[in-house]
């Protein structure tokens, strides 16, 4: 029996041209713009040494963008989408 405890981390999208103009995008596939994927990058780096053992994330391009970054960075098996993470 593992008595560790679980860790969870629970984060927004890197930013879309969508969130600069003021837009909700709601469940409008909207991709990350380069911004987006710097803070994707700066996440994964600050999160680094957590030891997270895998990444979840809605479907969405900005969000499965943003995970996928976060799970190379970790050298982690690609992110599992849920569509419940809407």
């Amino acid at each position: 029996m593992n008595n560790q405890p679980t860790k969870l981390c629970v984060t927004r999208h890197g930013e879309t041209d969508w969130n600069i103009m003021g837009i909700l995008q709601g469940w409008i596939d909207v991709a990350l713009n380069d911004t987006g994927r710097r803070q994707a990058v700066e996440l994964a780096q600050a999160l680094a040494d957590v030891g997270f053992a895998a990444v979840c994330t809605s479907p969405l391009r900005r969000s499965a963008e943003t995970a996928e970054i976060v799970a190379s960075a970790w050298g982690l098996p690609p992110p599992t989408a849920y569509d419940g993470l809407k």
